[in-house]
């Protein structure tokens, strides 16, 4: 779902409206009770909405404007309610929420953003490069989940109260554990590139034999030069050595001595029956480090290590395991 802000501007205005509705007047049992250690009660997270009003939506959405991505946000504290809330009563916090939302809400309409204005760049100090529609997308998400937080801290604080019936309560059922961050990484992928002095030849091996597909190609004068070929997740480039208008100067010798290129697989042993019955010559697999381990060659000398872990005895060979 695409972010539209004549989408997102209902939820953000009945935010408040459905906080104050389910919240306002309980018994602090419900409102101050958290799911345990570490973990945030209704009351905290009203606090925390107020915090984010204060400090995080429209001030971010200026930032973006002001800055651009020459100048990270200011970091965000996400417990900072803990102070600013303190000894408040939950019906005040409620109004302020409310309060600072509208006049938010009031805010973002007179900076009348366009769709142009959403890919406008900035950056957040610890996730990086993001853009104002992101940011605007988060607004909304944040909110209900904050709404489904409130919601399910209440309904388990009768988590043992509902007896058998907590077998048909998902909501309380523990949470699964939060993903943590992922680390952004500008390496992303190892893949051998290996010359070759007969690129139809090794085509033979890696696709017909192995079972790799081809998903992109170099080919002047209607001939493949080079090529990238993927077995599910591995991948290998193959280009051929090419000399005075035709296969030729590749180095003196055979290629590939002493490096090996290791696939990580599922089944080495499914791999080696499959190589076998396309006609290839994979050895026999066996044990070792803890890995099944089928090995072949192919045209040129590149040797290839299919393994898989086993908790097999080291030294094992196939076939003899019983």
């Amino acid at each position: 779902m695409e972010y539209q802000l004549t989408d997102a501007l209902p939820v953000l205005r009945r935010t408040p409206a459905v906080l104050r509705e389910l919240l306002v007047d309980l018994p602090g049992r419900w409102t101050d009770l958290t799911e345990g250690p570490g973990t945030w009660s209704p009351f905290d997270v009203v606090g925390h909405l107020i915090h984010g009003e204060r400090t995080d939506w429209i001030p971010r959405i200026e930032h973006i404007l002001r800055h651009g991505d020459a100048v990270p946000f200011p970091a965000f504290d996400r417990e900072a309610m803990f102070a600013a809330s303190s000894g408040l009563p939950l019906g005040e916090l409620l109004e302020t929420f409310a309060r600072l939302r509208a006049e938010n809400l009031d805010r973002l309409a007179a900076l009348r953003l366009t769709e142009a204005d959403l890919s406008r760049p900035g950056r957040h100090p610890d996730l990086g490069p993001v853009a104002l529609g992101q940011h605007l997308s988060t607004w909304v998400a944040h909110d209900l989940g904050h709404i489904a937080q409130v919601v399910r801290v209440m309904a388990r604080q009768y988590s043992e109260a509902v007896g058998p019936w907590r077998a048909y309560l998902s909501i309380l059922r523990p949470a699964a554990e939060a993903p943590k961050p992922a680390t952004t990484s500008n390496v992303k992928q190892a893949v051998p590139f290996l010359g070759v002095t007969d690129i139809e030849a090794s085509l033979r091996f890696y696709i017909n034999g192995l079972g790799f597909k081809m998903t992109n190609s170099w080919a002047p004068e209607g001939r493949i030069r080079w090529c990238w070929l993927e077995l599910g997740e591995a991948a290998v480039m193959l280009q051929e050595y090419w000399k005075d208008g035709k296969p030729a100067g590749g180095p003196e010798g055979p290629l590939g001595q002493g490096v090996s290129i290791c696939l990580m697989c599922a089944d080495a042993i499914a791999v080696y029956h499959d190589a076998v019955g396309r006609g290839l010559a994979a050895s026999r697999p066996f044990v070792g480090n803890h890995l099944w381990v089928t090995s072949l060659t192919d045209p040129d000398g590149y040797r290839l290590d299919f393994e898989s872990p086993t908790e097999v005895p080291e030294g094992t060979v196939f076939g003899d395991e019983a």
